[in-house]
């Protein structure tokens, strides 16, 4: 596995406008961030060995959970309308509602 030698969390931050110093603020959004993906982390570990068990082999319990986390992060479900236009120059018109489960094979190189 390429292992990179750094991580980073992006966070989304609106700004109004005004030019005063919210630097402790992001901060603060980036440590909850930071530790809800631990969490999330440390939750699927304890699942992962509840279910399958901890192999002896350290290399084989990473390789099930990174292809158990892209099978499963690859998986998704969509529920709407669609808005078709059957014929040029006709007004386009919405679906009946429905819905979608796909899977896209391999995240890292299926964008």
């Amino acid at each position: 596995f390429f292992t990179p030698p750094f991580e980073f969390d992006v966070v989304l931050a609106e700004h109004d406008g005004d030019d005063s110093d919210d630097g402790d603020e992001q901060n603060d959004d980036a440590d909850e961030i930071t530790a809800a993906i631990e969490r999330g982390s440390a939750q699927f570990a304890a699942r992962y060995e509840r279910i399958y068990g901890k192999p002896e082999d350290a290399r084989r319990e990473a390789l099930g959970k990174y292809v158990l986390s892209n099978m499963i992060g690859g998986a998704g479900h969509f529920y709407g309308r669609g808005k078709v236009q059957r014929k040029k120059n006709v007004k386009a018109v919405l679906t009946k509602p429905s819905e979608l489960f796909c899977t896209v094979p391999s995240r890292s190189f299926f964008p």
